[in-house]
């Protein structure tokens, strides 16, 4: 009984490390891009959701002042859903001499939206411009950001196009997120090239008008958390073709989580909505889930090969955080690579031992059933 579990372990950690490679191989074969001139500028509609962001929403909105796009082709829409704070004096007082820019405020539920969805779906409803792109209210964004999207989404005909998101670096705790992010934005676009597509990242995100249209907006899609994700599904689901990107003019700034127990009502919200992922993705958590058990099992037994086997998980989880580093050209704190594979493995089981408590899901002041 114990050599078929050790020779299960082995499986397993095996299995996990062919993953491994295949992203590996996956970034470091990518194709180099290039951003592509668009001569004819079209109307694009930039819509953001903001509930109690007034540590955040000025930031958010001189990065978008700043994009290197025509004001009179940038239509932003800014959607204040009841907050608490001060968040919609001062997105007035910043736009006041700024017509392109917009606030509505929130006050009604429209169809089966809730939430951040329900502001985005009336956001939507006001958008005028054929494309429409999503970010959220502590995200600031690269002043290329409307081109590169626009860029692959003309050349490669796609109707949703996802760049990559950071975390600001600040102290180890946002150090450690920062890798996290790096290290799951090179899994999302690594796996996507080899046809294992999961999502678009929501607070970087274009997605055609047209194809919004055809889903029939926020207001009549079933609700989830992720809206982002539902959003992606439906259409998807209407065979549309989407493309996540890995560039340094793509790139998005957001905030990092504050404290742990934020951070753990995050992943929860994260989780809940990944239920809705192909089966072939549970596969993938699964594995990645099971490493650790398995590596403490198999130490027990040939401490040699499980101490090559974490070696090994460690050189290759280094090199994806460093390809997509070097691709997108950010700036990453390498030595905290080696504390960022303690942090992993503690956040993975704090995550996994929250997501199965019976608590509700907190998200922007506001719970949620899970």
């Amino acid at each position: 009984m114990i050599a078929l579990l050790i020779q299960i372990c082995i499986g397993l950690l095996s299995v996990y490390i062919s993953i491994q490679i295949l992203i590996v191989l996956s970034l470091l074969f990518s194709p180099k891009y290039q951003r592509k001139i668009i001569s004819e500028k079209p109307l694009v509609s930039i819509l953001i959701a903001a509930r109690n962001e007034a540590l955040n929403i000025l930031d958010c909105l001189m990065a978008i002042d700043k994009l290197k796009y025509p004001k009179d082709k940038l239509q932003v829409l800014i959607g204040n859903d009841q907050s608490e704070d001060e968040t919609a004096q001062l997105v007035s007082n910043f736009i006041a001499d700024k017509p392109y820019m917009q606030l509505y405020q929130i006050e009604k539920t429209v169809g089966k939206a809730k939430g951040k969805a329900n502001v985005l779906a009336q956001l939507a409803n006001h958008a005028t411009g054929d494309f429409l792109f999503f970010t959220d209210a502590d995200i600031e964004v690269n002043e290329y950001w409307v081109d590169a999207l626009l860029s692959h989404q003309i050349g490669e005909h796609a109707a949703i196009v996802s760049g990559i998101t950071v975390v600001k670096d600040k102290d180890l705790f946002s150090s450690m997120q920062r890798i996290d992010w790096l290290y799951f934005m090179g899994i999302l676009y690594a796996l996507h090239r080899v046809g294992f597509e999961a999502t678009a990242v929501g607070n970087n995100m274009l997605v055609t008008q047209k194809a919004y249209e055809e889903t029939g907006g926020y207001e009549h899609i079933d609700f989830s958390i992720t809206e982002d994700y539902k959003l992606y599904q439906e259409i998807k689901k209407r065979n549309h073709n989407a493309i996540n990107i890995l560039s340094n003019d793509s790139i998005n700034v957001s905030k990092s989580i504050a404290t742990l127990s934020d951070l753990l009502h995050q992943r929860k919200r994260w989780l809940t909505g990944a239920i809705a992922l192909p089966v072939y993705w549970w596969l993938v958590f699964g594995i990645f889930g099971m490493f650790l058990p398995a590596c403490v099992f198999l130490f027990l037994f040939d401490w040699v090969i499980a101490l090559e086997l974490l070696a090994a998980k460690f050189i290759l989880q280094w090199f994806i955080v460093f390809i997509v580093s070097i691709k997108a050209k950010i700036k990453v704190n390498y030595w905290h690579s080696i504390l960022y594979e303690f942090y992993a493995h503690g956040i993975a089981l704090l995550t996994s031992i929250n997501f199965f408590l019976p608590t509700d899901i907190r998200w922007k002041n506001r719970t949620y059933t899970s």
